[in-house]
């Protein structure tokens, strides 16, 4: 991304947090044709946000739309952001859709919090075991580790079983059963 270009997409969303969305929009139009894929994506996204801005919800979803297709590092915020517009639509077999090209282009860190999306739209359109497994997915690492505890607090209740069992020599129980 050139200097000049970062100037322009900062401008752009300095008139977009000021209120002039046109002359931001004009701006961001320029941008929209550049081959640097990333800056051209980030000139779609903020395009979007400002049609969304206006109400014009069918421009900010071509805008989104635009900026998946444009492909760069944010290719995976014109998915989510196409995916939430739909949602909002009431087209969730579409935001599925969305929603995985969102989770395929991510980056990992993003990962859990999309596929809690997908798994919730999932769920509300009646597929379960489907969004089962995406709340698992959801989870993250935490949701793959062995229940190493669980193991553990078993091993020592059996252990302690077998110590009392010893200490008794297999009569009415041991000392800790006669407590």
């Amino acid at each position: 991304m050139t200097d000049e270009a970062r100037l322009r997409l900062a401008e752009s969303r300095r008139l977009l947090d000021a209120g002039d969305i046109d002359h931001a929009t004009t701006l961001l139009d320029q941008l929209t044709r550049q081959p640097d894929r990333d800056v051209a994506g980030e000139a779609w996204l903020l395009i979007g946000a400002a049609r969304y801005r206006t109400d014009d919800e069918a421009g900010a979803l071509a805008a989104w739309q635009e900026a998946a297709n444009a492909g760069g590092s944010n290719a995976w915020l014109g998915s989510r952001r196409v995916a939430e517009q739909l949602v909002r639509d009431g087209k969730l077999e579409d935001a599925i859709g969305a929603y995985r090209e969102a989770d395929r282009r991510a980056p990992p860190d993003e990962r859990g919090p999309i596929a809690n999306r997908i798994a919730w739209l999932l769920k509300e359109t009646g597929h379960d075991f489907a969004s089962r497994r995406q709340f698992n997915r959801a989870r993250g690492a935490y949701g793959s580790y062995a229940a190493y505890v669980t193991w553990g607090l078993i091993a020592i209740c059996v252990g302690v079983y077998v110590i009392d069992t010893a200490l008794a020599r297999g009569a009415n129980g041991g000392p800790l059963t006669q407590a």
